[in-house]
Protein backbone atom coordinates (compact mmCIF):
# COMPACT_ATOMS: atom_id res chain seq x y z
CA UNK A 1 0.00 0.00 0.00
CA UNK A 2 2.52 2.87 0.80
CA UNK A 3 4.63 1.94 -2.21
CA UNK A 4 1.29 2.41 -4.49
CA UNK A 5 0.74 5.98 -2.54
CA UNK A 6 4.15 6.72 -2.98
CA UNK A 7 4.36 6.55 -6.67
CA UNK A 8 1.13 8.26 -6.91
CA UNK A 9 3.36 11.31 -4.96
CA UNK A 10 6.02 11.50 -7.29
CA UNK A 11 6.18 15.43 -7.54
CA UNK A 12 6.91 15.91 -4.09
CA UNK A 13 9.99 14.27 -3.95
CA UNK A 14 11.45 16.37 -6.99
CA UNK A 15 12.73 19.20 -4.89
CA UNK A 16 15.56 16.90 -3.73
CA UNK A 17 18.51 15.93 -5.39
CA UNK A 18 17.45 12.11 -4.75
CA UNK A 19 14.70 13.23 -8.29
CA UNK A 20 17.90 13.26 -10.52
CA UNK A 21 18.88 9.73 -9.62
CA UNK A 22 15.39 8.02 -9.65
CA UNK A 23 15.84 6.43 -12.54
CA UNK A 24 19.57 5.69 -12.98
CA UNK A 25 22.37 7.01 -11.23
CA UNK A 26 23.73 8.77 -13.33
CA UNK A 27 22.33 12.36 -13.01
CA UNK A 28 21.97 14.38 -16.74
CA UNK A 29 20.63 17.52 -16.67
CA UNK A 30 18.94 19.81 -19.91
CA UNK A 31 19.97 23.16 -19.09
CA UNK A 32 17.07 24.81 -20.82
CA UNK A 33 18.24 28.42 -18.70
CA UNK A 34 20.48 29.53 -21.49
CA UNK A 35 17.63 30.87 -23.97
CA UNK A 36 18.61 34.84 -24.07
CA UNK A 37 22.36 33.34 -25.34
CA UNK A 38 20.61 30.67 -27.88
CA UNK A 39 18.79 33.38 -29.06
CA UNK A 40 21.75 35.57 -29.79
CA UNK A 41 23.57 32.59 -31.27
CA UNK A 42 19.84 32.28 -33.76
CA UNK A 43 20.27 36.70 -34.12
CA UNK A 44 17.01 36.31 -32.52
CA UNK A 45 15.87 39.87 -31.43
CA UNK A 46 13.63 39.09 -28.51
CA UNK A 47 12.07 42.34 -28.39
CA UNK A 48 10.08 41.20 -31.45
CA UNK A 49 7.14 39.13 -30.76
CA UNK A 50 7.64 36.76 -33.75
CA UNK A 51 11.21 36.24 -32.29
CA UNK A 52 9.78 35.67 -29.23
CA UNK A 53 7.49 32.93 -30.65
CA UNK A 54 9.83 31.36 -32.25
CA UNK A 55 12.49 30.97 -29.29
CA UNK A 56 9.30 29.20 -27.37
CA UNK A 57 8.60 26.76 -30.32
CA UNK A 58 12.20 25.91 -30.56
CA UNK A 59 12.43 25.31 -26.64
CA UNK A 60 9.51 23.68 -26.74
CA UNK A 61 10.67 21.04 -29.55
CA UNK A 62 14.28 20.65 -27.84
CA UNK A 63 12.34 19.64 -24.34
CA UNK A 64 9.66 17.34 -26.58
CA UNK A 65 12.91 15.66 -28.03
CA UNK A 66 15.05 15.54 -24.86
CA UNK A 67 13.65 15.91 -21.66
CA UNK A 68 12.57 11.94 -21.55
CA UNK A 69 16.67 10.98 -21.99
CA UNK A 70 17.49 12.88 -18.60
CA UNK A 71 17.38 12.75 -15.58
CA UNK A 72 16.48 16.60 -14.72
CA UNK A 73 15.49 19.96 -16.80
CA UNK A 74 16.64 23.21 -15.51
CA UNK A 75 14.61 26.11 -16.48
CA UNK A 76 14.62 29.48 -16.43
CA UNK A 77 11.47 31.69 -14.66
CA UNK A 78 11.41 33.90 -17.84
CA UNK A 79 11.89 31.80 -21.23
CA UNK A 80 11.83 28.30 -20.49
CA UNK A 81 9.15 28.12 -17.41
CA UNK A 82 5.99 27.98 -18.70
CA UNK A 83 7.15 24.29 -20.21
CA UNK A 84 7.19 22.69 -16.37
CA UNK A 85 3.32 22.35 -17.21
CA UNK A 86 4.73 19.66 -19.79
CA UNK A 87 4.97 16.33 -17.94
CA UNK A 88 8.72 14.80 -18.57
CA UNK A 89 8.73 11.39 -17.39
CA UNK A 90 8.90 11.98 -13.59
CA UNK A 91 12.77 13.26 -13.52
CA UNK A 92 14.10 16.46 -11.18
CA UNK A 93 13.40 19.65 -12.22
CA UNK A 94 15.66 22.51 -11.20
CA UNK A 95 14.48 26.27 -11.72
CA UNK A 96 17.77 28.92 -12.01
CA UNK A 97 18.51 31.83 -9.66
CA UNK A 98 21.05 34.18 -11.19
CA UNK A 99 19.83 36.78 -13.73
CA UNK A 100 21.22 36.99 -17.26
CA UNK A 101 23.68 39.47 -17.41
CA UNK A 102 26.82 39.13 -18.21
CA UNK A 103 29.11 40.12 -15.35
CA UNK A 104 32.76 40.15 -14.74
CA UNK A 105 33.60 36.71 -12.22
CA UNK A 106 34.56 39.15 -9.23
CA UNK A 107 30.68 40.45 -8.55
CA UNK A 108 27.91 38.78 -7.17
CA UNK A 109 25.42 37.26 -9.07
CA UNK A 110 22.28 39.48 -9.59
CA UNK A 111 19.03 37.07 -8.54
CA UNK A 112 15.75 37.65 -10.07
CA UNK A 113 13.96 40.13 -8.28
CA UNK A 114 10.53 38.81 -8.58
CA UNK A 115 11.54 35.09 -8.37
CA UNK A 116 12.15 33.92 -4.67
CA UNK A 117 12.58 30.67 -3.29
CA UNK A 118 9.11 30.08 -2.47
CA UNK A 119 8.45 30.24 -6.39
CA UNK A 120 10.89 26.82 -6.37
CA UNK A 121 9.23 25.09 -3.63
CA UNK A 122 5.71 25.62 -4.92
CA UNK A 123 6.83 24.44 -8.15
CA UNK A 124 8.59 21.14 -6.50
CA UNK A 125 12.10 22.10 -7.89
CA UNK A 126 15.43 22.37 -6.67
CA UNK A 127 17.10 25.73 -6.67
CA UNK A 128 20.53 26.72 -8.80
CA UNK A 129 22.88 28.83 -8.78
CA UNK A 130 25.79 29.24 -10.90
CA UNK A 131 28.83 31.44 -9.14
CA UNK A 132 31.95 32.53 -10.17
CA UNK A 133 34.28 32.23 -6.87
CA UNK A 134 38.03 32.39 -6.57
CA UNK A 135 38.83 32.00 -2.47
CA UNK A 136 41.34 35.04 -2.75
CA UNK A 137 39.35 37.90 -4.35
CA UNK A 138 37.87 40.69 -2.59
CA UNK A 139 34.11 39.95 -2.95
CA UNK A 140 34.99 36.32 -1.80
CA UNK A 141 33.42 36.75 1.88
CA UNK A 142 30.28 38.30 0.57
CA UNK A 143 30.04 35.33 -2.14
CA UNK A 144 30.34 32.88 1.18
CA UNK A 145 27.82 34.52 3.08
CA UNK A 146 25.44 34.77 0.05
CA UNK A 147 25.48 31.53 -0.41
CA UNK A 148 25.37 30.75 3.07
CA UNK A 149 21.89 32.76 3.20
CA UNK A 150 20.34 30.92 0.20
CA UNK A 151 21.47 27.49 1.41
CA UNK A 152 19.65 28.15 4.76
CA UNK A 153 16.86 29.37 3.64
CA UNK A 154 16.28 26.30 1.27
CA UNK A 155 17.47 24.03 4.48
CA UNK A 156 13.89 25.66 5.85
CA UNK A 157 11.89 25.23 2.44
CA UNK A 158 13.04 21.74 2.70
CA UNK A 159 14.71 22.05 -1.25
CA UNK A 160 17.66 21.36 -2.30
CA UNK A 161 19.97 23.53 -3.93
CA UNK A 162 22.27 22.77 -6.63
CA UNK A 163 25.73 25.07 -7.20
CA UNK A 164 27.78 24.99 -10.44
CA UNK A 165 31.09 26.97 -9.30
CA UNK A 166 33.63 28.28 -11.84
CA UNK A 167 36.45 29.54 -10.22
CA UNK A 168 38.48 31.98 -12.10
CA UNK A 169 42.18 33.18 -11.86
CA UNK A 170 42.98 36.03 -10.50
CA UNK A 171 45.34 37.28 -12.96
CA UNK A 172 44.72 36.38 -16.45
CA UNK A 173 46.19 33.31 -17.74
CA UNK A 174 49.36 34.19 -20.04
CA UNK A 175 49.76 30.66 -21.51
CA UNK A 176 46.40 28.37 -21.43
CA UNK A 177 48.46 25.26 -21.26
CA UNK A 178 50.25 25.99 -17.88
CA UNK A 179 48.63 24.67 -14.82
CA UNK A 180 47.92 26.38 -12.61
Amino acid sequence: RKDKQESHLWYTRTMRVAALTAKNPVISILALDQAPALAEQLQLDLTLLDNQQSLDRLLRLIYEELAHLVSGVLFDPIYSFPLMALPHARGGTLIRLEQYRELPPEKLPELFPDFRLEEIRNNYALAKLKLSYNPQEAAALEKKQMLAEIQDYCRILEIDFLLELEIFPLEPVKNPNQAW
